[in-house]
C-alpha cells in the first residue's frame, strides 16, 4: 500500500476516534487574544495586535497560501551567529483560585534552523508561568525537544500539570521563540486553554512493554478476575525469531480480538529512534503500523523504545499515530500533549507503597495513570531488575481494585483525557 494512502487512512481513523471521545465535551475556549494573528495592531500594521516584539523581534506576514490558517502568521528569523533570541510575547491572565491544568500550544513551521550545540532552545513555544504565590516556573527545553532543521507545520507546546505545577496560576507569558541560532520559524494559531478538569474522574491503564510471554500466562488471567483489559506494546519484528520468552502473533491476536485488549506499536526492531537515520527512523514507525494493520490489529499509538526521542521523531510520528509514549515519570492531566504521554514504571525495586502513592495522586487530581510493567517472572531481582514477581503483580492489582479508580485501556483513556489540538 502506498505510504501516503496509509497516512490518510490513519488520520481518518484518528478523527473518528476523537469525534466519539469529544461528543459530550464543551469546545475549549482559547484564552489567547489574537492567537491566530489575524488582527493587526491599529497603531502599527507591521505588528500583530497584542503581540510584543522581544529581543530581535518578529515579522508579521500576510500569506494566505502558506499560513496554517487564515492569512496571517509571524516569522522569527536570525542569520549568522546570533548572540540573542528572536521572539514575540503576550500575557494571558488566569488568576486561578484552585490549581487547574493549562494547555498552551501553537502550530510551527521551520526552515533551515541550525542545530547549535550552544543553544538549548531551537524553535519552541516558551513560557514563563507566574503562580499566585509569587513563584515563577519556566518551561524547559532540552536537546530532546528543541526543533531544528526544516519541518512542515506541526504542533508544539506543553501542559502545566505535566510540569508538576499543582498551585494556582496568576498569569502566563507566552513566547513564540527562536533561540541563539540561525534559521527561520513561523508560528500560527497559538491556543491557551484553562482546563477545569470537567471530567472529574481518574483512570488507570495497566500496560506492558516488549510483549513478554508473561502477559498471556500471568497478567491476562489475573486481570480477567477483575474484568479488566490491558494494553500491550509489541515489537512487530520479533515474531519471526519465535523466541519462547515473547508472545507469538497468534497470542497477540488473541489479546486483541478475544480479550479486548489494545495494542500499541513498539517499533519493528526495538531500536532507539534517535540513533537512526531519518529514513530508518520513519521505517520503524511506518512499517510496524502497516504490519499490525495487515494482521487485523488496529493500533493508533507508538511506544518509544528506551524512551528515546527528539522533536524530529515526533514531527514524523504524528503523521502515523495519535500519540507517542515515552518513559518520563508522572501521571497525565486532562489535556496533556500527545507526544508527552508519561508513565509510572513498576520494577523489582518498586514497593507497594510506591504503587499506593501513584494511585492516590492520580485519584486526588483526576489524572490518567499508566502503570507500566515489562516481564512478570519469578527470576525478578537485581539482575532482572525490570521484571516484577507474580506475587507483586497480584498485590498491585489488588491495590488498583481497592483504589476504586476505573481501569481503562490506553486507547480509551487517551480518547477521554486528550484534546484535539486544533478544535
Amino acid at each position: 500500500m502506498n505510504r501516503w494512502i496509509m497516512v490518510f487512512l490513519v488520520m481518518i481513523c484518528g478523527l473518528l476516534i476523537f469525534s466519539v471521545s469529544a461528543e459530550n465535551l464543551t469546545p475549549p475556549l482559547n484564552l489567547m487574544p489574537n492567537g491566530n494573528f489575524e488582527t493587526a495592531k491599529p497603531a502599527d500594521p507591521k505588528q500583530a495586535s497584542g503581540w510584543l516584539p522581544v529581543w530581535n523581534g518578529y515579522s508579521y506576514i500576510n500569506d494566505p497560501v502558506n499560513s496554517w490558517s487564515g492569512s496571517m502568521y509571524i516569522s522569527l528569523t536570525q542569520t549568522g551567529t546570533p548572540t540573542s533570541y528572536a521572539a514575540a510575547r503576550q500575557r494571558v491572565t488566569l488568576n486561578q483560585k484552585i490549581a487547574r491544568p493549562v494547555r498552551v500550544t501553537a502550530m510551527m513551521l521551520g526552515v533551515d534552523i541550525i542545530d547549535n550545540p550552544n543553544d538549548k532552545f531551537g524553535a519552541c513555544l516558551y513560557g514563563e508561568i507566574h503562580l499566585v504565590n509569587g513563584q515563577i516556573v519556566y518551561t524547559e527545553n532540552t536537546a530532546k525537544t528543541k526543533s531544528v532543521g526544516s519541518f512542515d507545520w506541526k504542533e508544539t507546546g506543553w501542559n502545566t500539570a505535566s510540569m508538576r505545577i499543582d498551585s494556582p496560576i496568576a498569569y502566563i507569558d507566552v513566547f513564540p521563540f527562536l533561540g541563539k541560532t540561525a534559521g527561520r520559524v513561523w508560528f500560527d494559531d497559538v491556543f491557551v486553554e484553562d482546563l477545569a478538569s470537567e471530567l472529574g474522574t481518574s483512570a488507570v491503564t495497566i500496560m506492558f512493554d516488549d510483549g513478554y510471554k508473561s502477559v498471556s500466562t500471568v497478567a491476562l488471567p489475573e486481570m480477567d478476575k477483575y474484568g479488566w483489559k490491558g494494553t500491550a506494546a509489541i515489537v512487530s519484528g520479533r515474531f519471526a525469531a519465535r523466541d519462547p520468552n515473547y508472545l507469538t502473533l497468534a497470542e497477540v491476536k488473541n489479546l486483541y480480538l478475544q480479550s479486548g485488549w489494545t495494542i500499541a506499536s513498539h517499533g519493528v526492531n526495538h531500536m532507539g529512534l534517535a540513533t537512526l537515520s531519518p529514513t530508518q527512523m520513519e521505517d520503524e514507525l511506518y512499517d510496524s503500523l502497516v504490519f499490525f494493520h495487515a494482521n487485523g490489529i488496529e493500533t493508533s499509538h507508538f511506544v518509544l523504545p528506551f524512551g528515546d526521542y527528539n522533536a524530529s521523531i515526533w514531527a514524523v510520528a504524528q503523521w502515523y499515530y495519535d500519540s507517542m509514549r515515552g518513559t518520563d515519570r508522572a501521571d497525565n492531566p486532562y489535556g496533556f500533549v500527545s507526544w508527552d504521554v508519561r508513565i509510572q514504571e513498576a520494577q523489582y525495586s518498586t514497593t507497594s507503597a510506591d504503587i499506593s502513592l501513584w494511585l492516590t495522586h492520580a485519584k486526588a487530581n483526576n489524572r490518567w495513570l499508566i502503570l507500566l510493567f515489562h516481564d512478570i517472572s519469578t527470576s525478578a531481582g537485581t539482575v532482572n531488575r525490570y521484571a516484577v514477581t507474580p506475587t507483586f503483580f497480584r498485590q498491585t492489582m489488588s491495590l488498583v481494585k481497592d483504589s476504586g479508580i476505573q481501569v481503562m485501556t490506553y486507547d480509551d483513556a487517551f480518547a477521554k483525557y486528550s484534546l484535539d489540538p486544533r478544535p
